[in-house]
């Protein structure tokens, strides 16, 4: 049995195109200094705004406990979804804004390895402003 995928990825990018949300990427630029150093540039430099889907389900979650307190504290690892691009907007590291929210991307992984769709983990991160 064989998969057609490029009539799948049509299908792929419709859906997230429909319902996916809007999400900035933010990358911080750096360069070499004259002792071949890098030093930052600029923080958090505009690069575009895709669009994607955010899994924020349950088996997402990693549950934390503190036994002493009592108190459970869920550290929520959303998981974002996006269409497969040779040369994709987003790279490793970079910050992407969600609804006012910030994150961090980490490892894609082309989710089924047929070049159709995209996973990345996402780290939540708190700015110090």
């Amino acid at each position: 049995m064989s998969i057609n995928s490029i009539a799948l990825k049509k299908q792929i990018v419709q859906a997230i195109n429909e319902y996916g949300t809007d999400i900035k990427i933010l990358r911080d630029i750096y360069e070499k200094d004259e002792h071949e150093c890098e030093v930052l540039k600029e923080s958090m430099k505009y690069i575009n705004t895709i669009k994607g889907i955010i899994d924020n389900s349950n088996n997402n979650k990693d549950n934390k406990i503190n036994n002493r307190q009592g108190v459970i504290k869920l550290n929520i690892k959303p998981t974002l979804y996006i269409p497969y691009d040779k040369n994709p907007f987003i790279q490793e590291n970079d910050y992407l804004e969600i609804n006012g929210v910030y994150y961090r991307a980490e490892t894609f992984t082309d989710l089924v390895h047929y070049n159709l769709l995209y996973e990345i983990p996402l780290e939540r991160i708190e700015l110090n402003e």
